[in-house]
């Protein structure tokens, strides 16, 4: 009994490591085990259009694989084969760790999109909205909400964007940067959702990305900062407390103690 106890003190203790993020993403592409690989383990499976996207390896913020995207003539990009409709998803989060290489053609590129001609749920970088320049942006249903300043290149940065009706709002790198009222003017797109491009309009994504993420629910502020700061890969497994190894070894002396007298 002795061992079974100490076997479970010390399972317990080593248990497996704690995830850093919410560990119910709806589709997720960390691109670590390939292009269109969805690590989520719910099935979605992209499909690659138009050739231009690539595997980077060890490109990453953290080191791990990216995928690389450069604008070409046409659509190019992943399409992720999801319906996010409000019809097909009431609420919905999505984002990425973004590293622009450019700020694309005028008005901008698109990181996730299935606009098809209305203002369709859309995350990118944007030169409408109320501050100039071309900066990360979503779309609203009634315009552009934009996050102040123009877009970083070749910096990484964390991009989110929660549509819930009248409560949405646009994340940089775990902070609010733009809130908005989406529950009447979205438009319902024929597409699905694209990682890279703009289906309707070929606005190509220049650059990398990672961890891209679709959540069929609204995240809360704390859960989008959870993300933006650790990310979906394991943290440091649960540290043992510092008396811990004392008392296996005390165990274990008890035991070689035994064993003598027997």
């Amino acid at each position: 009994m002795k061992q079974i106890f100490l076997a479970s003190l010390v399972g317990a203790m080593c248990a497996s490591p704690v995830l850093a993020a919410p560990i119910d993403p709806f589709a997720l592409y960390t691109f670590d085990n390939g292009l269109l690989v969805d690590d989520s383990g719910n099935g979605n499976t992209g499909t690659s259009v138009g050739g231009a996207a690539s595997l980077a390896v060890g490109a990453s913020a953290d080191g791990s694989n990216a995928a690389r995207f450069g604008a070409v003539a046409g659509l190019s990009g992943i399409d992720t084969g999801i319906d996010i409709n409000r019809s097909a998803i009431s609420a919905i989060t999505m984002g990425a760790l973004v590293n622009l290489a450019s700020l694309g053609s005028t008005p901008g590129s698109k990181i996730l999109s299935h606009d098809n001609g209305g203002f369709d749920r859309t995350l990118g970088v944007d030169t409408r909205g109320n501050d100039t320049g071309t900066g990360f942006a979503a779309f609203t249903g009634a315009g552009v909400a934009d996050a102040p300043g123009t877009a970083p290149l070749d910096v990484w940065a964390h991009l989110t964007v929660v549509y819930d009706g009248a409560d949405s709002k646009l994340f940089v790198d775990g902070v609010v940067e733009a809130t908005f009222n989406e529950a009447t003017a979205l438009t319902d797109s024929g597409f699905n959702l694209f990682i890279g491009t703009n289906p309707g309009f070929n606005e190509d994504f220049i650059g990398l990305l990672d961890d891209v993420f679709i959540y069929d629910r609204a995240l809360s502020n704390a859960e989008v900062l959870d993300i933006a700061t650790n990310g979906f890969g394991p943290i440091a497994a649960v540290p043992l407390p510092a008396g811990l190894p004392l008392l296996i070894g005390g165990f274990g002396a008890f035991a070689m103690i035994r064993k003598k007298k027997s």
